[in-house]
């Protein structure tokens, strides 16, 4: 019995024991197998979770796995597996996670995990800090079903994905929040107010999203976060006056409502904020003075109030900000002067006052007392000397004073400012030499000094300035010869040195990396060099005006990428039509070879005028000039040109009445190219331009044109340059800038009648919109909507962006370019062949949607008859080899090389095609030599889903080779193609191939 009893005693013992140690039997040991159950909803493809393999039987502590965090006692505490690549295989699975009891923070940020948020999130109650920034999350968030029972949660992070809907409100129920970061989630709808149930919440950050609601502003019941530090919301749509009651939140340290529709002045309230360190008011539509009360804002390091309408002058109150580090308010109405002030606050280092209306001159000590990185009051009336003080300290990179009335020299101390890396001076009237030591600063990109009265030679020590890739000289008294160091300058794209007093030889060797070189109006003399064909990039060559002598060179014929050749007025000799021979003159915007010696008798050239004072030279079947009275054909020309412009001048009167009688009678009702368009509203200034307006915008060919900054060139192409812009009423357009008589060209029309007919009437959501076209005699502007993920070609082929290796947008962008092509070919009216489908071509909006742009060689269906082969190399159907007439069945074969791309990855022209040459030659070739089977292995690796998404992958792939079969009948229309990608998107199960 006693026996007996011990052994009873014992087992009450251990169960005793068990019991107590309840939380180390049942929650330490299962912890590996329930990390490892979350293992196996993800895809580790860099094997950053290799050590996570390492045990699997209930003795193994999970504590040294990559990413595991633990409590001293050895118990998980957190999972931290931050940017590491992985991927989700399905969509992502939490309820292993949330059975660690102890487990406080989970983050997942920087990954490319997809499908929807967990909705087990409920179960995780123990949780106090979640991150799931930066992945591809979609749909709505479901914080209804797990947000009332995370009640110890401090931080909250769901930024930088793709969910769509409203914020929930039921988020207001975390009462224990500290931080909410919601940043371009794709949010839509309104600011839930029950927001301001947060007490304890201390960032709030909710910038880039889409609240849509009518007359969207921020909720007043935010009044009652009095923790709130940080309070973001730029580009949120929020209309209306700046809140009064945000001067309440007293402990607010940073607020950025930037980039909304702000109207109204800036409230006297916000002075109260005594410890608010960055004001952020930048785009929006604000009026007004600077209240003179912002001397309040002791604290204040960062003042940005950029991009408004303010008026009035600097107060003088400003300068009192001790703290006050970067100062921006450019682009506004200010008037006045810089406060004298400025001298002394210690801390300013960024100070941007361009496009102003101010005026007096620069402080003459200012920089001595502070550290100034960026000083920019450029297209203001300031005048007077440069300070010398600028870059007292040493650090200024950039100096930006274009645009206004500085006289006297450039002072020697920026010779020795060696971090500078912008000097933009241009349109003043600065004279003097350059300090010698500037042309050498090694960190110097930009060179800017054109539009002056500078003189002096360029040293040969500009060979120091290694980095230096924009020069402009231009529209100065420099003289000397070109020194040949200017050729190891290897970085050097622009070079533009006319219309100075330049002497000697053209350098034979100069930077191959130019795509600029403008040496027209000096004194040049010799030949031009055989070895300015090494300048393989060159785009613009400009050698008019000068005393150039021989023949053309002809290894200039080799040029692939020259467009525009001016050797006008010069002493140049040589048969033309011998050395034109091996010349592709359909390469050339201009090819001009005007008032030399030439000789020669040839014909077909389109443009005589190109050919003109050269005595000898005969064009066609005319009698040659050479034979005939030189100074009487010049006068016959002359008679013939005036005569030609006053019939001109006199129609284009009458049409301007007759035009201006016809709006004034129907006003809404444009007759442009042909066909009647409905415009929004048409305004047509006496002053040379004229403004066309195709959607709601407002703006004027004033503001357009200010936009027009080297600074904001985003792209470039046969056509033109583009800009990016943000209009005053806040909206962000592209304007491309077609060439024109400004850069020394013959004016051309290069596409402006085509994207102006095409696009004028066109309504769909997969092209891209015009807004309005802005025009004078030598200047075409066409403005689009702003696309912010740039081309389809770029994010394939350069790498931009991560998200372009997700197959579902991958397809969500065939789908919709496909839907844009097909309403041109099938549902617009006239119908529309566009030409030029190219990746390149295809634009991505913020949520990637695709749309169609560069109309500029569309054409009428009814008029498919071409003189010209037109398209991009890679892109181009084969009929065009034996026949011009084309119908829309080239614009499929074009889309079907673009759906090669996003299947492959490659380029359309790549060298590891070999003899193949195209991506379509070369797709066939490897599936003629390895058989059907091959295609698996030419799908692109880098798309991340490729193990979920085979099968479709693959179906598009046959859906590219209907597209490009060698005869038009056999490949389909672009309705039939868009029908079949979107069967394909119908499934929602898409099953790996190997299934």
């Amino acid at each position: 019995m006693g026996n007996e009893t011990l052994i009873i005693g014992l087992w009450i013992c251990v169960f005793f024991l068990m019991f107590s140690n309840e939380k180390a039997i049942i929650q330490a040991v299962p912890e590996a197998q329930l990390l490892l159950e979350f293992r196996g909803y993800v895809v580790d493809d860099q094997n950053f979770l290799a050590n996570w393999e390492s045990g699997n039987d209930s003795e193994t502590r999970p504590c040294n796995w990559t990413g595991v965090k633990c409590s001293a006692d050895g118990y998980v505490t957190g999972v931290d597996l931050s940017n590491m690549n992985l991927n989700s295989l399905t969509e992502l699975r939490l309820p292993a996670l949330c059975q660690i009891p102890n487990l406080t923070s989970l983050q997942l940020q920087e990954n490319k995990l997809s499908g929807a948020l967990p909705l087990e999130l409920g179960a995780c109650t123990s949780l106090e800090h979640l991150n799931f920034g930066s992945n591809n999350f979609s749909g709505a968030i479901p914080a209804e079903t797990w947000a009332p029972a995370l009640q110890n949660l401090l931080y909250l992070n769901l930024s930088l994905n793709f969910f769509s809907g409203e914020l929930p409100s039921s988020i207001g129920s975390l009462h224990k929040l500290q931080v909410l970061d919601v940043v371009e989630s794709g949010l839509s709808g309104a600011v839930p107010p029950e927001l301001g149930n947060l007490m304890k919440l201390r960032h709030l950050v909710m910038s880039w999203n889409n609240f849509d609601q009518k007359n969207n502003t921020l909720p007043e019941s935010l009044t009652r976060l009095q923790e709130l530090q940080v309070l973001e919301c730029a580009g949120c749509n929020l209309e209306g006056e700046l809140p009064e009651w945000l001067g309440k939140l007293q402990n607010l340290e940073y607020l950025d409502i930037s980039n909304n529709l702000l109207i109204g002045s800036i409230p006297s309230s916000l002075m109260a904020l005594e410890n608010l360190k960055w004001l952020e008011l930048y785009k929006n539509n604000l009026t007004g003075k600077i209240p003179s009360e912002i001397d309040n804002l002791t604290s204040l390091t960062d003042l940005d109030l950029s991009d408004n309408q303010l008026t009035g002058v600097i107060p003088e109150e400003l300068a009192r900000l001790e703290n006050l580090a970067v100062l921006h308010l450019q682009n506004n109405s200010l008037e006045g002067p810089i406060p004298y002030g400025v001298l002394h606050m210690t801390k300013l280092s960024d100070m941007k006052l361009y496009m102003n209306k101010l005026n007096g001159s620069i402080p003459s000590d200012l920089g001595s007392n502070s550290s100034l990185l960026q000083f920019d009051v450029s297209d203001n009336n300031f005048h007077g000397k440069i300070p010398r003080t600028l870059c007292a300290r040493g650090l200024l990179w950039r100096l930006m004073l274009f645009n206004n009335t500085f006289t006297g020299e450039l002072p020697e101390e920026y010779g020795t400012c060696t971090s500078l890396i912008r000097l933009r001076l241009s349109g003043n009237h600065l004279s003097g030499a350059i300090p010698t030591p500037l042309w050498s600063l090694p960190n110097l990109t930009i060179l800017e000094l054109h539009n002056n009265n500078f003189s002096g030679t360029i040293p040969s020590t500009i060979a120091n300035a290694t980095n230096l890739s924009t020069l402009k000289l231009h529209n100065n008294q420099f003289s000397g010869h070109l020194p040949p160091e200017l050729g190891q300058l290897t970085n050097l794209e622009r070079f533009y040195a006319h219309h100075n007093n330049f002497s000697g030889t053209i350098p034979p060797d100069l930077a191959t990396s130019l795509t600029s070189l403008y040496l027209d109006a000096n004194s040049l003399s010799g030949e031009i060099p055989s070895q300015i064909s090494n300048l393989i990039n060159l785009i613009y060559l400009s050698l008019s005006f000068n005393q150039l002598k021989g023949t053309i060179p002809p290894q200039i014929a080799t040029m692939e990428k020259l467009i525009f050749l001016d050797i006008s007025h010069n002493v140049l000799s040589g048969d033309l039509s011998k050395e034109l021979h091996n010349f592709d003159m359909d390469q050339f915007l201009t090819f001009n070879c005007s008032y030399n010696r030439f000789s020669g008798k040839f014909s077909g050239m389109t443009k005589p005028e190109w050919f003109v004072g050269n005595p000898d030279l005969c064009v066609g079947e005319r009698q040659c000039v050479g034979e005939m009275d030189y100074h009487y054909v010049k006068k016959w020309y002359f008679f013939h040109v005036v005569l030609v412009v006053g019939v001109v001048f006199m129609i284009t009167l009458l049409v301007v009445i007759l035009v201006l009688w016809w709006i004034g009678k129907r006003r809404s009702e444009v007759n442009f190219g042909g066909d009647k368009v409905k415009f929004a509203s048409e305004r047509v200034c006496f002053a040379p331009w004229r403004v066309i307006t195709f959607h709601q915008v407002k703006v004027s060919y004033k503001e357009l044109v200010e936009c027009l900054d080297e600074d904001n060139v985003i792209g470039q192409g046969g056509g033109g340059e583009v800009y990016k812009a943000t209009l005053r009423c806040g909206r962000e357009v592209a304007i491309k800038k077609l060439w024109e008589d400004g850069h020394g060209m013959d004016l051309h029309d290069h596409g402006f009648k085509a994207e102006v007919d095409s696009l004028g009437a066109v309504r769909h959501r997969n092209i891209v919109k015009l807004l309005c076209c802005c025009s004078t005699f030598t200047t075409n502007l066409l403005v689009y909507e702003y696309m912010p993920n740039g081309s389809l070609g770029d994010l394939l082929h350069n790498g931009k962006e991560k998200t372009i290796f997700d197959w579902s947008i991958r397809c969500k962008i065939a789908i919709g370019a496909a839907q844009g092509l097909a309403y041109l070919h099938h549902d617009c009216q006239p119908q529309i062949l566009h030409r030029d489908i190219k990746s390149n071509n295809i634009l991505l909006n913020d949520e990637y949607e695709a749309h169609i742009a560069d109309f500029g060689l569309a054409k009428n269906l009814n008029d498919v008859s071409m003189s010209i082969v037109a398209g991009s190399y890679g892109y181009i159907a084969p009929e065009y080899a034996y026949t011009l007439n084309v119908n829309e069945r080239s614009d499929v074969y074009s889309f079907g090389v673009v759906l090669l791309e996003l299947v492959t990855g490659r380029q359309p022209i790549a060298s590891e095609f070999g003899d193949a040459m195209t991506i379509v030659t070369w797709a066939k070739k490897q599936i003629r030599e390895h058989g059907e089977n091959i295609r698996l292995e030419l799908i692109d690796k880098r798309i991340t889903n490729l193990c979920l998404y085979q099968s479709q992958i693959l179906d598009v792939f046959n859906i590219a080779e209907s597209c490009t079969q060698h005869l038009p009948n056999e490949r389909p229309t672009m309705r039939k193609v868009s029908e079949m990608l979107l069967d394909l998107q119908k499934d929602t199960n898409p099953k790996p191939w190997n299934t």
